[in-house]
């Protein structure tokens, strides 16, 4: 299930929608002041990783430079 923030330029609040497939027609409105006026947003995701995954990452000599 995709979901889409967006930001307002009437009134600046962020909203999210969650559409139940990327297909599905999106036509979003300001839940605070209903204008179509909205600017799509760039949301933050997160990738699954293995513990094994994690514990090599944390091996890696190159990721702990600069830390004393």
């Amino acid at each position: 299930m995709p979901i889409y923030e967006y930001l307002c330029r009437e009134c600046g609040r962020k909203s999210t929608f969650v559409t139940l497939s990327v297909k599905a027609a999106l036509v979003p409105k300001c839940r605070k002041c209903g204008s179509e006026n909205l600017e799509k947003l760039v949301s933050r995701f997160a990738v699954g990783r293995s513990g094994e995954s994690r514990a090599e990452s944390l091996a890696d000599p190159s990721k702990l430079a600069g830390l004393d």
